[in-house]
C-alpha cells in the first residue's frame, strides 16, 4: 500500500497516503472526501464507472458505493477523510443546518476548490505531524468539512437525503439483504439463510446483489467486518487474535488475509499507522 498516516475517532478518520498500488473493489461506512496532492488516481465507481483524478480535483463518495483503485505509473499523493452520518447531527445547527440533513453526491468528483485545498493542505500537515494539539486541530478542520458539505451538498428536504448508492438499489430484495448483512456481519455468514429471507434463490440473490454493489453478499459481509475491525485497531489496545475472534474470522490468518485484500495492509501494519 505504500505508505500512510491515519487519526481515526468514533466519527471519522482522516489518512493520508502516498502510494501506486492498486487497491480491491472496496467501501466505505461513511461519506468519503479525498483530496489529491499530486500524481494521478485512477478508480472505478460502483463495478462500471471508470474515473480519472488530477492533483486539486476532490473525490465525494456516499456510504457504500463500492469503488476499486487502479495502479499508477507514479506515486500519488492523497488524503482521505470518512465521515460517519451521526456526525451531520452534531452542532451544526447554529450554523444554519438543518438536524436532520446529510449530504448527498450526485457526482463522485468535484473540481479545485480554493476553500477545501486549504483545509486537506492543513489536515495533512496535522496528520503527518505529532504535535500536541494535533487532535483538536484535526477534529477542528473536519468539522470545518463537514459543514462545507452540509452547505452545498445537502438536499433540501427530508425525503431527499437518501444517497444515490441507495436510490440506486431499486430491488427491495437487495437493501433487505445488506440490512441483514449489516446486522448479523459477525456471525457465520449463511447465504441459504439470507437468500431464504429476501425471497430469491441463493444464485439469483447473489448475480443481483453483485451487480448492484460490486461485491458478492460474502465479500460485503467481509467488509463490514474489515471496517469494524479498523476502528478497533486504532481505538483500541486488544489484540489481533481477540479482534478476529470478536469478528466472526475463523483464526488470525483468516483476518489477517481478509484485512490486507481490503485495505493493502496488514492489522498490525494499520495499527502502528494510527498511533
Amino acid at each position: 500500500m505504500g505508505r500512510f498516516r491515519a487519526y481515526i475517532e468514533s466519527d471519522f478518520s482522516a489518512t493520508h497516503t502516498i502510494t501506486s498500488s492498486a487497491l480491491r473493489s472496496h467501501f466505505h461506512s461513511g461519506y468519503v472526501v479525498g483530496y489529491l496532492f499530486s500524481g494521478r488516481y485512477h478508480c472505478r465507481l460502483n463495478h462500471r464507472q471508470h474515473i480519472e483524478f488530477r492533483p486539486g480535483e476532490i473525490t465525494l463518495l456516499n456510504p457504500g458505493e463500492v469503488h476499486q483503485d487502479f495502479s499508477s505509473a507514479q506515486e500519488r499523493d492523497y488524503l482521505t477523510v470518512n465521515i460517519q452520518e451521526r456526525l451531520f447531527t452534531m452542532g451544526f445547527d447554529d450554523f444554519g443546518a438543518r438536524s436532520w440533513a446529510r449530504p448527498s453526491f450526485s457526482r463522485p468528483k468535484l473540481q479545485a476548490d480554493t476553500r477545501v485545498g486549504r483545509i486537506f493542505e492543513a489536515l495533512r500537515q496535522a496528520v503527518d505531524g505529532r504535535d500536541f494539539e494535533r487532535e483538536f486541530e484535526i477534529q477542528s478542520l473536519v468539522a470545518k468539512l463537514a459543514l462545507y458539505l452540509l452547505q452545498h451538498f445537502a438536499p433540501t428536504s427530508y425525503q431527499s437525503t437518501r444517497s444515490e448508492t441507495e436510490q440506486g438499489i431499486e430491488r427491495w430484495e437487495v437493501r433487505r439483504a445488506i440490512e441483514m448483512l449489516q446486522d448479523t456481519y459477525a456471525k457465520p455468514f449463511d447465504l441459504d439463510q439470507l437468500a431464504r429471507i429476501v425471497g430469491l434463490s441463493k444464485y439469483y440473490l447473489e448475480k443481483v446483489f453483485k451487480k448492484t454493489t460490486g461485491l458478492s453478499p460474502y465479500q460485503y459481509a467481509m467488509q463490514l467486518r474489515v471496517e469494524r475491525a479498523k476502528h478497533m485497531l486504532a481505538s483500541t489496545s486488544r489484540s489481533i487474535v481477540d479482534i478476529s475472534m470478536e469478528l466472526g474470522f475463523f483464526d488470525q490468518s483468516h483476518f489477517t488475509n481478509a484485512f490486507k485484500h481490503f485495505t493493502g495492509t496488514s492489522p498490525l501494519a494499520y495499527r502502528n499507522a494510527t498511533r
